[in-house]
């Protein structure tokens, strides 16, 4: 089960209540998804800083992304 914690840089992502990832808050760019199954890291390389398929415009869509990041890995 997916869960969040809002901090003051971002949300915690956590999956059955051990840390899971983070989606940050990049101001302008919006918000960045950082978890095992949407890896920022590769996006970055891929796209760049603040592009690609892990950078979403609300934290609504980003918590989407990793919910259905997950459900296509089971």
């Amino acid at each position: 089960m997916i869960s969040y914690r809002s901090g003051p840089l971002g949300v915690a992502v956590l999956l059955d209540g051990q840390p899971f990832g983070s989606i940050k808050n990049r101001g302008a760019w919006g918000w960045q998804v950082s978890v095992p199954t949407l890896n920022a890291t590769q996006a970055i390389r891929e796209h760049g800083l603040h592009k690609g398929v892990t950078v979403f415009p609300t934290l609504r869509a980003a918590k989407a992304a990793v919910e259905a990041s997950q459900k296509d890995k089971t």
